[in-house]
């Protein structure tokens, strides 16, 4: 009953708001999201259609207008169990929101469901902008800081750290349906960033990879590596050719991933062997073929 009463003041304020386009988009988000707390999830889908079209009318907008709009897409989302675009949301949500305006219980409950969509999300194969994320900072020392341990072992591919996470934290996953009934897809998802990751420290003159190592690398029989390709080259993210004769796969194209510190120092180590090769074939002309470096 408080929540109708609330929505009908909300519809008569915006009557009168007649031409006060960022106002009635406050608004109309807020008479969404008291929709939302009804349950009535179709008709706050409605109204946020309504807001999305109000808020592309905008060049210039206030960064608390955006916040508000996010934070009620977020809360669509995730009542609909839509974890990738909850995800999405939820990082929008936070580009345009101050953490110091967040309670710690606010920040930890964002933070540990955001990093259970990212597991959990379709099509979510890039977990750095999380991982860099500030907010990941509220759940050291909490009951879900197991959770910033199993994003790492994934934007790693490091199976083993995965393994790890899962036995030593058991008890507190098992209490996690999205991650109890997702247990198959989350170990093809980790195999994938495995694979991922055994492409961008290849060097840039050993393109072609054969079987047997991304087999080691993913922790699969070498028979189903073919299909781990395949699927990766569906979902987008990677390129290449698979040879069913040779067994290999050549790859031209990796997802980029957003770098840390340690990715970094990785890919200046790759650089440095590069032009010590391009500097050790240089002395080779120099030296074999005088007459054309003249």
């Amino acid at each position: 009953e408080g929540i109708n009463a609330a929505i009908s003041f909300l519809d008569q304020v915006g009557k009168k708001l007649t031409g006060e386009k960022e106002a009635t988009l406050l608004l109309r988000l807020e008479v969404a999201r008291r929709t939302l707390q009804k349950g009535k999830v179709d008709d706050a889908k409605e109204v946020m259609e309504e807001c999305k079209e109000i808020l592309s009318d905008f060049s210039d907008i206030d960064a608390s207008v955006n916040s508000s709009y996010y934070l009620v897409s977020s809360l669509l989302h995730k009542t609909l169990g839509d974890a990738a675009n909850f995800y999405k949301s939820s990082l929008l949500y936070l580009a345009y929101t101050h953490l110091d305006s967040l309670s710690d219980m606010q920040r930890q409950a964002l933070a540990f469901d955001l990093g259970l969509a990212a597991l959990c999300g379709e099509k979510i194969y890039q977990f750095g902008e999380l991982l860099l994320h500030p907010i990941l900072e509220s759940l050291k020392g909490s009951s879900g800081e197991w959770l910033v341990g199993m994003l790492d072992a994934f934007n790693r591919g490091d199976i083993a750290k995965f393994e790890q996470v899962s036995t030593q934290h058991a008890e507190a996953i098992n209490q996690q349906p999205a991650l109890v009934g997702n247990t198959q897809p989350l170990r093809e998802k980790i195999r994938i960033f495995a694979l991922m990751e055994l492409f961008r420290d290849i060097p840039a003159d050993s393109r072609t990879v054969p079987f047997d190592s991304i087999a080691t690398r993913t922790s699969l029989p070498v028979d189903e590596i073919e299909l781990l390709l395949m699927k990766s080259l569906s979902l987008g993210l990677v390129k290449g050719s698979i040879s069913g004769v040779d067994s290999t796969f050549t790859v031209t194209w990796v997802q980029p991933r957003v770098m840390d510190r340690e990715s970094i120092g990785r890919q200046l180590g790759k650089l440095s062997d590069w032009m010590e090769k391009v500097k050790s074939t240089t002395v080779f002309l120099a030296n074999e073929t005088p007459e054309i470096l003249a």
